[in-house]
């Protein structure tokens, strides 16, 4: 079974479940014995996304949505500013980003304990359950069995990774998270500087501001010990690499050069830390000398081909990457739904699409798909029957499908109503159409005829008979007529 890298981009029409993909491709690049139960049908997608869950938990599986100001500092490393213990204060300190804390991991530098995990306060005395953890810190459980609890359930505690992990930089003991306030004690119990005892309570504000933490945050916080005590117990060993992911959804949208710097050439898989060509960088916010990309990391992206950003992705990054084109499929959209052929009206508006602007503006199957319409129509309390069903149909295409295609066709109502195929059309006895026009004025035509053919102008506008406001507020049967002119 191949160990690399997995480098993939799903890329697509909007709506068509790139992200929706990404979360299983993800799984499976964590995990090939579950890709290997998916290749053989006998793991369910429930099992899947459970198994996304638990590994976004740990953090194998990093999340990260780029944007058009998203940068270097961001994604790797750079400068971030910290609220000091007097919450008036700030300081300013270099912080890892999702990039490095997901290749911390990788190569089995994982920071603190997993989910799942017990562990002990300092001096073994009450036991914490790790039930969640991230880039923020850790939730344990613990049950107090105290006489005044309130409730029978356990408490939920969360422990910051900022303290913990700059605890562990200035080697400080875990038992300064259960300083004494009432006797005097001596520093270097604690790791603190100094030979002469001092009060607890003046302890735990020389640890606060190392810490830049409140004092009193450190007056009942065994919670905190306990970590930090795990975390000590750990530091003698470096665990296995261990595989994981990061998934970039709208990968296009932020300047990738821009953003991974130097570590471009550091993602193809010959360049990786243990390959026979590895490469290492220079970081220059951190002064590490020799950072590489562990071989265990998988990067998964999505891209919406329809995005006008879609230039930015240069050809540096496209062929580190693996490209999957992830289609509208009309097979996901009912035959029957509220006694509508939803198939054929998906397949059709695509149809026409792919003539009128290219099949990367087609839609996706999403918008048509019976669990989002059921969902909507639940929603919006519309009755669960064919009429109830004609509604929430109605409601996608005035509110979801129409503004795409004015954007689509830069406000152009009548290629909408070709790209609908209802241009000219006009249904049911009363002679109606989906779109209302409002032609120039003589005047409008004499001040602006100069310019262009303003005569051949028109100004549109969503029809109010098949506003979906209700039951019995639409004309059914004549919306029903328009919705077969689409197929």
């Amino acid at each position: 079974m191949s160990i690399g890298p997995v480098m993939k981009i799903l890329y697509g029409p909007p709506g068509t479940g790139k992200t929706w993909r990404a979360a299983r491709e993800a799984v499976f690049a964590t995990d090939p014995k579950m890709h290997e139960r998916h290749k053989r049908g006998s793991a369910t997608d429930a099992e899947i996304m459970e198994a996304h869950h638990d590994t976004v938990l740990t953090g194998r599986i990093k999340w990260v949505t780029f944007h058009p100001s998203y940068s270097y500092e961001d994604f790797v490393e750079g400068f971030r500013p910290i609220q000091g213990p007097d919450r008036r204060t700030l300081s300013f300190e270099v912080c890892k980003g999702p990039f490095r804390d997901v290749c911390d991991i990788s190569t089995g530098e994982a920071f603190g304990p997993a989910v799942g995990e017990e562990i002990k306060a300092v001096g073994g005395g009450t036991t914490y359950q790790v039930f969640a953890a991230n880039d923020q810190g850790w939730w344990l459980l613990v049950d107090p069995k105290r006489a005044n609890q309130v409730g029978e359930q356990p408490q939920e505690k969360f422990v910051p990774r900022r303290t913990i992990k700059r605890a562990a930089e200035l080697k400080l003991k875990p038992e300064v998270f259960s300083i004494p306030g009432n006797k005097s004690h001596k520093p270097s119990r604690y790791g603190l500087s100094g030979t002469k005892a001092e009060k607890g309570t003046d302890l735990r504000r020389r640890a606060g501001a190392l810490l830049r933490c409140s004092s009193s945050d450190l007056a009942n916080s065994s919670h905190w010990g306990a970590v930090a005590n795990y975390i000590q117990d750990q530091q003698s060993s470096i665990g296995d690499p261990v595989r994981t992911c990061l998934v970039i959804d709208e990968i296009n949208r932020a300047d990738l050069s821009r953003v991974f710097g130097e570590l471009i050439t550091l993602l193809e898989p010959d360049k990786r830390i243990g390959a026979a060509e590895e490469r290492r960088v220079h970081l220059p916010y951190s002064g590490e000398e020799r950072f590489g990309v562990p071989s265990t990391l998988s990067i998964v992206g999505t891209m919406n081909t329809a995005d006008r950003s879609i230039s930015s992705m240069d050809f540096a990054m496209r062929r580190r990457f693996e490209f999957e084109q992830v289609e509208p499929d009309p097979e996901l959209c009912p035959r029957d739904y509220g006694g509508v052929d939803l198939r054929s009206i998906f397949s059709g508006i695509n149809r026409r699409l792919t003539i009128l602007r290219g099949r990367d503006y087609r839609l996706g199957h999403s918008l048509f798909m019976e669990a989002t319409l059921e969902s909507q129509r639940e929603s919006l309390g519309w009755p669960d029957d064919a009429s109830g069903r004609i509604l929430s149909v109605a409601h996608s295409i005035r509110t979801k499908i129409v503004p795409l295609l004015l954007e689509y066709f830069y406000d152009d109502w009548r290629k909408v109503e070709v790209a609908l195929g209802v241009l000219g059309r006009e249904f049911g006895a009363s002679k109606l159409s989906l779109f209302e026009k409002d032609q120039p004025t003589s005047s409008d035509v004499e001040q602006f005829d100069g310019f262009f053919d303003a005569a051949g102008v028109s100004l549109g506008r969503l029809a109010s008979w098949w506003q979906p406001k209700g039951p019995g507020e639409l004309d059914e049967e004549t919306f029903r007529q328009a919705l077969i002119a689409m197929s």
